[in-house]
Formats: structure tokens, C-alpha cells, sequence
């Protein structure tokens, strides 16, 4: 072979091994994407190693394979496993960063990989490593939407982006803004709401019941419209196969008068070898059954216990625990749980404030129908709340009950759609309040001022955000003082 041909045919191999992988949106990957998002993981690896096998040189790999990572952690309640998988998601991130190829699927992967890392950073409190992720996540999506505008999913991911920017508390807005951040989270919700219905119709499919999660989540737990969460979340048969859905449909029940359903729904998920399986579907059923008495929220609280993984809310499941028992007049049981909770590792806040309960409970006890109603209030029984509350005499009650006694009565006929029946009941709370420690009267100053707020009358819900400011000593004050900062500058 002559010399000269020798190194053309050379160079053609060499350059052909450089040859950058393609972004195929195959079938494989959209129904391996659909059943990552919906918790079905070993459907998802059987697609995964079926694309593997058919286009082996293929990037969207790198994506399904971050989905599938993401939606394994995100409901996990072991808060270390992020850190042992973190070098995953970095592997994946890089080997994505060499493809070179211009498609809106290579944007789209950088953008939701990085969006990915951003909310499991936050999740274990390293905001500062959240932030930068979001930052990246952010150009990536920016990119998208310039240079493929009609793309669905640069809309979709282009309205999430506006929530996310447009929820970030008043306080931090400047350095937001330093860093060309702003959104608007009203805006950002309803333009969720307009691209959603087309992805049915379209050939990304495969992401209409991830972006029905998405504005759930977003209407749920950012913009505190349960009902409307629960009614987006429970339709067509998605609940049925899509353990994202299960999950937070069976956090969302008890709080919209749905706790039997909620029951319903998490004792009787889909358990195959398709499906992950969480510790915190348990520790969720548990809590459904406190809510109306029944004693097998005992057998989940110990089945949730049981496992040998580090996991958060431990103590918190103790507690609860020792509830059903005083709820049901057996005392001594409960403080036979609550000897439990040294032994038991808490991983959370709340488990801390779980254990500070505990102290207090085994030195004095709770006033149990107090309890009682707050149970059944939690569970999102408002008449049985109420009944249990208007049996009981406040004069006869010591401050620090009284002071319950009225938050209870307030947040019942606030939350069961009677916020002016609530006003009173959360005025005699902040009156019988000092700053000792206890949260309920910061938060009834907070509910309060939220009620004239939407009243219109600025100056009374100035007063009650800046008059929960002062209760500054309980376990929640960051978090309540960053609504009253919010709330204080809504209404100047």
C-alpha cells in the first residue's frame, strides 16, 4: 500500500473516532424518560439497555440515565445519598459538555441536568453549589429558547425558570439580581399552563405527566393551592402507574379534606419490581392513619423505623407515635414511645424539634384533646376538629392551653373557608402570647396579616407581619421572619 494512501486512510479512522455522538430522541428514550419520571425504574432500565444495544453511540443516553438518578433521589428520605451519586451526575455532566453537536435536545439535556443537580443540592442544604447549578441551568435554557423558540420544551423549561426566579424571597432579591436574575412567578404559572395541554398532542408525549408533576409541585407547595395541586394531580389514570403522582397526591390529601383517599391511594401503589419503592410512602401512610385514629399508623411508623438506612424523620415518627397513644388515653404507652427517641438518630430539623417536643411531653404531658383536635385538623377533618374544640371551656384552660386552644379554633375556620370566624380566635392567641419560645403565636400573626392582606387593608397586615417579627425565639423564626419581610414589603 503506497505511503500516501496509507496515512489518508489513517486519517479518515482517526477522524471517524473523533466523530461526535448523535441526539436521537427515539423511541427507547421517550418511553425510558416517561417511566424514569413516574418512578418506574426497572421499566425505564430495560429501555436504557435497549437503546444501548440499538444506538450505542447515542447522547440522549446521558440524559434517561440522569432522570432515572434524579427521580431515585429526589424522594429518597436518606439525606447522605446525594453525596455518594454526586459523582454520577458529575460524569454525566461532563461527558455531555464534549458533544459539540447544535440540536435542541443538546441544550435541553444540559439545561434539565443541570436543573436536576440544582434542586438535589438545595434539598441537602448546599445553596450556595444550587445556586451556581441554576446559574448553569439557567444559560443553557436561555440558549434554548433563542435559538429554538417553537420547541415545547424550551417553553416549558423557560416558564419553570420563571417561577423559580420569581419566587426568590425579597430579601435576596439584590443578589439575584446581581447575577441577572428576575421572574415573574405569576406569569411563570401561567405559562406552565399554556404549553401543557400541547404536549399531548405532540411527539413529546412522553413529558405531559412529568409537566402535570411540575405545576402540581409549583401549585402545591410554592403557591400553597392544594386543591388545586390534588385536582391537576388525580385525573385520567395517572395516579395508578406514576409513583411521582402517588407520592405527592399522598402528601397533598390531608390537606384538602382527601386523607382517605390519600390512604387509599399510598396503601394500595403499585409495589412490582417496576416500581421504586420509598421509605417515605410509609412514613406518609402512617401519618394518614394518625390523622383518624386508626391504629395501623403504628405498624407503618415501625415499619418505617425499621430500616437499617440512615433516613430523615426518625424522632419525628417516634413523636407521632406517642400521639396516637395519648390521643387514645393510654399515657403510659406513649411514654414508653417516647423512651425511644435517644436511641433513634434524627437527620432533619425536624427531628430536633421533634425531640424538644418529647422532653416536654414526657415532664408535663400534652392537654390530649388538644391534641385530639390538632390531629384531626391536620388530617383535614374540620367538623371533628371543631366538635372536638367546642367542647372544651377556654377559661378553664391554663395560658399556655388557651393560647393553643385559640390558634387550633383559628386555623380550623381558616382553613375549612371561614377566614373571617378566624379572625378573633387568632387575635385572643397573640393577646395571651410572650416570646417564649412557642411558634404558634408568630405564625397566627402571619395567618393573621395574610387575612387582611387579602382584605385589602395593608396597615392591619403590616401590623401583624411586623408583630410576628418580635416572637423571634421559637424554632421556625427564620423561616416565619423570611413570609413577615415578604409580607411587609408586599403591602407598603
Amino acid at each position: 500500500m503506497p505511503f500516501k494512501r496509507f496515512i489518508f486512510i489513517g486519517l479518515l479512522l482517526f477522524f471517524a473516532g473523533q466523530a461526535q455522538a448523535a441526539f436521537v430522541f427515539s423511541p427507547e428514550i421517550q418511553k425510558g424518560l416517561e417511566a424514569a419520571a413516574a418512578m418506574r425504574t426497572g421499566e425505564a432500565q430495560r429501555w436504557l439497555e435497549q437503546e444501548r444495544r440499538k444506538r450505542p453511540d447515542n447522547a440522549m443516553v446521558l440524559l434517561l440515565e440522569d432522570y432515572m438518578a434524579f427521580y431515585q433521589l429526589i424522594f429518597t428520605a436518606d439525606p447522605t445519598a446525594f453525596a455518594r451519586a454526586e459523582a454520577g451526575f458529575d460524569k454525566r455532566l461532563s461527558l455531555l459538555g464534549k458533544e459539540r453537536i447544535d440540536s435542541e435536545w443538546a441544550y435541553f439535556a444540559k439545561a434539565r441536568m443541570h436543573f436536576h443537580r440544582t434542586i438535589l443540592n438545595g434539598q441537602v442544604k448546599n445553596f450556595f453549589t444550587a445556586a451556581l447549578q441554576l446559574n448553569k441551568a439557567s444559560n443553557a435554557i436561555n440558549s434554548l429558547e433563542k435559538k429554538y423558540p417553537n420547541f415545547l420544551l424550551a417553553k416549558r423549561e423557560a416558564a419553570v425558570l420563571n417561577v423559580v426566579f420569581g419566587s426568590v424571597p425579597e430579601q435576596y432579591r439584590w443578589a439575584a439580581s446581581a447575577v441577572g436574575w428576575s421572574g415573574d412567578e405569576a406569569a411563570g404559572i401561567r405559562a406552565l399552563k399554556a404549553v401543557m395541554p400541547q404536549f399531548k398532542a405532540s411527539a413529546l408525549d412522553c413529558f405531559h405527566e412529568e409537566s402535570h408533576v411540575m405545576l402540581a409541585y409549583i401549585l402545591g407547595f410554592s403557591k400553597d393551592q392544594h386543591t388545586a395541586a390534588w385536582n391537576l394531580l388525580f385525573r385520567d389514570k395517572m395516579p395508578q402507574t406514576n409513583l411521582t403522582a402517588i407520592y405527592m397526591l399522598g402528601k397533598l390529601g390531608p390537606r384538602t379534606g382527601q386523607n382517605e383517599k390519600a390512604i387509599e391511594l399510598l396503601s394500595q401503589r403499585p409495589q412490582g419490581k417496576d416500581y421504586a419503592q420509598f421509605p417515605l410512602f410509609n412514613y406518609y401512610l402512617a401519618n394518614a392513619y394518625l390523622y383518624k385514629s386508626d391504629p395501623r399508623a403504628l405498624t407503618y411508623f415501625e415499619v418505617y423505623l425499621a430500616g437499617a438506612d440512615k433516613r430523615i424523620y426518625r424522632k419525628d415518627a417516634v413523636l407521632r407515635m406517642s400521639y396516637y397513644y395519648f390521643t387514645q388515653d393510654k399515657p403510659a404507652e406513649a411514654r414508653a414511645v417516647l423512651g425511644r427517641m435517644k436511641a433513634v438518630e434524627g437527620l432533619d430539623e425536624k427531628d430536633k424539634q421533634a425531640e424538644r417536643e418529647a422532653v416536654s411531653l414526657l415532664r408535663e404531658g400534652p392537654h390530649v384533646d388538644l391534641l385530639r383536635a390538632r390531629m384531626k385538623y391536620d388530617g383535614g377533618y374540620f367538623k371533628e376538629a371543631m366538635a372536638v374544640l367546642q367542647a372544651l371551656q377556654p377559661a378553664r384552660l391554663t395560658v399556655a392551653d388557651q393560647i393553643e386552644y385559640y390558634y387550633r379554633t383559628a386555623r380550623v375556620w381558616h382553613d375549612d373557608g371561614a377566614p373571617e370566624k378566624a379572625i378573633a380566635p387568632y387575635q385572643a392567641c397573640i393577646q395571651r402570647a410572650s416570646n417564649d419560645g412557642n411558634y404558634l403565636p408568630a405564625n397566627a400573626c402571619l395567618q393573621l396579616a395574610m387575612i387582611y392582606e387579602s382584605k385589602g387593608q395593608k396597615k392591619e397586615a403590616q401590623r401583624y407581619y411586623a408583630l410576628s417579627l418580635s416572637f423571634d425565639k421559637h424554632p421556625y423564626s427564620q423561616s416565619m421572619a423570611l413570609k413577615a419581610k415578604a409580607g411587609l414589603h408586599r403591602t407598603k
